[in-house]
């Protein structure tokens, strides 16, 4: 009988702990090799594994794309080993959910037109020019010299220091506000003022001239007109003492019946009016016998006297001619002037600022001026 020697255990080793390194493809037909790193318990396998060998080549793929088809397009990338290079168009109806998603969206034609929609500004708000035709938007200020130097249509400035309103008008800012229903409530401006009677009484007669006749003034006359008339009036009166109206129970008192004129009732003649009446030199000079007796007149050129208006049955007039600067004037007169042998015509001195006296005396029945006297050189 036979006895084993009794075997004895060692101690006990730590565990393995064996990780999985790099795994590196060889070269084909090359045989595959494993090798270990690190010191044990810790080590890493790695791997050589050799590649397979090249199988055969497939069929050549199509040249073309039938788009006609329902076929994925993933079906037609295979070529025979190259790049496939292609122009693909593919239906509309063949992609799903395309033709509704595109229907839902807006074209860029329809910005800013009628029916389509508003494009936003560079701040990203729409336009005023596409807003409605309301006020978008009230902007209040302390006052009018605090809005801004440019305003914006569409919009709303009110003036807190007085309450008013204003609008751009694309240049200036224009007042907008309501009627306060009655004119108390407004302030007097500087051009526009208001009716006073103290206004009334104080206001300028601009425009004041005499009338042409003497007519009475009515109660349906403005201020302005019947002031022309009463101006009429006190410039026929004269350096007389006394006048009163034609035609309202007055009296006409003659040359020879001066002394027994009646004031109030009685009114003087013009051949007894004094004073000095200022002609206008024209080319035909017209003279208002009404107005007085004596006439003054400066040619520049030469004249026609025409014949007087007005006058009365022995009316005397005296004609002051005076020669301007330059001198040499000449003066025909009208055909109702009368020469007689004593004074068969009138030459007038030449010499400039030189003046002339030609009297006459009217005769009404012969509705003639007849020439009386005539001095020169003055």
């Amino acid at each position: 009988m036979s006895v084993s020697p009794q075997l004895v255990c060692g101690p006990t080793s730590p565990p393995c702990n064996l990780t999985m390194g790099v795994v590196t493809t060889g070269a084909a037909g090359t045989s595959a090799s494993a090798t270990l790193t690190g010191t044990a318990p810790s080590q890493t396998l790695n791997l050589t594994v050799p590649a397979g060998e090249q199988g055969a080549r497939g069929p050549a793929g199509p040249n073309t794309i039938d788009t006609g088809t329902a076929t994925p397009l993933s079906g037609y990338l295979k070529g025979n080993g190259g790049a496939v290079s292609a122009t693909v168009s593919i239906p509309q109806s063949d992609v799903t959910n395309l033709s509704t998603a595109l229907a839902a969206k807006e074209a860029s034609a329809n910005k800013n037109q009628a029916n389509g929609y508003a494009g936003l500004d560079g701040a990203g708000l729409v336009p005023a020019a596409l807003l409605p035709s309301y006020v978008d938007d009230v902007l209040e200020y302390a006052n009018l010299a605090g809005f801004p130097g440019t305003g914006e249509t569409g919009k709303i400035y009110v003036d807190r220091a007085t309450g008013k309103i204003y609008r751009w008008s694309g240049s200036v800012y224009v007042e907008i506000s309501p009627s306060p229903g009655s004119t108390d409530s407004v302030t007097e401006g500087v051009t526009n003022l208001y009716f006073t009677e103290a206004r009334v009484r104080g206001s300028v007669l601009t425009g004041l001239t005499a009338a042409a006749s003497l007519v009475v003034p009515a109660a349906t006359d403005s201020m302005l007109t019947a002031w022309c008339k009463v101006l009429k009036y006190l410039n026929s009166l004269g350096t007389a003492a006394y006048q009163a109206v034609p035609g309202n129970g007055m009296t006409k008192v003659s040359s020879g019946n001066f002394a027994a004129a009646t004031k109030g009732t009685d009114y003087l003649a013009g051949e007894q009016n004094a004073k000095v009446v200022a002609l206008t030199d024209a080319a035909s000079i017209a003279v208002d016998a009404t107005l007085g007796n004596h006439f003054r007149v400066t040619l520049a050129g030469n004249r026609t006297l025409a014949n007087p208006t007005g006058a009365t049955d022995g009316q005397r007039m005296v004609f002051e001619i005076i020669q301007d600067g330059t001198g040499s004037r000449t003066l025909a007169f009208g055909n109702k002037f009368v020469f007689g042998t004593t004074i068969a015509s009138i030459t007038l001195t030449t010499t400039a600022s030189k003046r002339d006296m030609i009297a006459v005396v009217y005769n009404s029945s012969a509705d003639k001026f007849y020439v009386v006297g005539f001095a020169a050189g003055f």
